[in-house]
């Protein structure tokens, strides 16, 4: 079920809520299955400003080294700051959504001195080898670095994508995904790139969610699984009278990668929507055929099962 090998993984984010529980679990992932790799983070705006999405960033990292008992070198993992802008354009930030500074939750003191270094750097590296994407923020880093080094784009085995919507409507327009509606140009380069790429559109995130009902979610007596009951709660406590379900967006893209087994894909090509029109940012089929698999279809029990057990099974 899970890789064999997991090769160089590059998580392209911007912290977040769910970007922080994909990235508890990803660190969780590579403890237990002594892999002896580390993950490389870029930041970028989306969530929140790329001041809060770095800030986030190296604070979980902080949070992860103090409170779990990883044997990971949480301080080798490099994390590069990325686009504090799309490349049209200005971010749509979702504070109103993910809460104060992005994550709704005071993190100050955990009081990170971490180094960062410019994304650019991390893409530009001469260890990169062969690398996995996982991209769960708006597209903008990543389409820039390919279009400008043709050596990270070589080294790039696979890009996994949370975004788009296809058989469903948008969750920022009716048309639009979050994460594409804030850069679709930089999108609409990646999907014409020909590099294998896989989407996990929202109708198929929005299958994978906690409800408040079974909150506090995680049973396990650990930091790590109390932070993330308590991220969610919070969430969940922003606005107790409409807020019933929490969905697990970027958690079921990394999912998707760790045990694709659990989906069912078509290989498509993918159209976005660029102009000014209130389609912006609106994802659609062009063709059957094209480099781009796209989930169609989720195990969503198995998908939440391994959600729960990367988040709760470790310290």
């Amino acid at each position: 079920m899970f890789p064999d090998e997991m090769l160089n993984m590059l998580i392209d984010c911007d912290p977040g809520i769910d970007d922080a529980l994909a990235i508890f679990m990803v660190l969780n992932f590579l403890n237990n299955s002594n892999l002896n790799t580390l993950p490389s983070i870029t930041t970028i705006g989306g969530n929140a400003t790329i001041e809060d999405t770095t800030k986030n960033t190296c604070l979980l990292l902080d949070f992860y080294k103090k409170q779990s008992m990883s044997s990971l070198e949480i301080d080798n993992v490099k994390i590069g700051i990325g686009a504090d802008r799309p490349i049209e354009g200005r971010f749509q930030y979702a504070y109103e959504f993910h809460g104060e500074h992005g994550l709704g939750i005071d993190l100050s003191k955990y009081n990170s001195e971490r180094t960062t270094i410019p994304a650019k750097n991390i893409f530009s590296s001469n260890d990169l080898k062969k690398i996995d994407v996982l991209a769960i923020g708006p597209l903008t880093n990543i389409a820039i670095a390919i279009k400008n080094n043709p050596l990270f784009r070589k080294s790039i085995s696979s890009i996994t994508i949370m975004g788009g919507s296809i058989n469903g409507k948008g969750n920022v327009t009716p048309f639009a995904e979050f994460n594409i509606y804030n850069d679709p140009v930089a999108a609409e380069y990646i999907f014409r790139s020909e590099i294998p790429t896989t989407l996990i559109p929202l109708d198929i995130t929005e299958k994978v969610y906690v409800s408040k009902f079974e909150m506090p979610w995680l049973q396990q007596n650990s930091n790590i699984a109390k932070f993330t009951n308590e991220l969610i709660s919070s969430w969940f406590n922003q606005d107790s009278i409409h807020r019933t379900q929490f969905h697990f967006h970027d958690p079921v893209a990394l999912v998707a990668y760790l045990a694709p087994d659990f989906f069912c894909f078509e290989e498509v090509s993918i159209e976005v929507d660029c102009s000014s029109s209130k389609f912006r940012g609106q994802t659609e089929l062009s063709s059957k055929k094209g480099n781009t698999k796209l989930a169609v279809d989720i195990d969503s029990s198995k998908t939440k099962r391994m959600i729960y057990e990367l988040l709760n099974n470790y310290q």
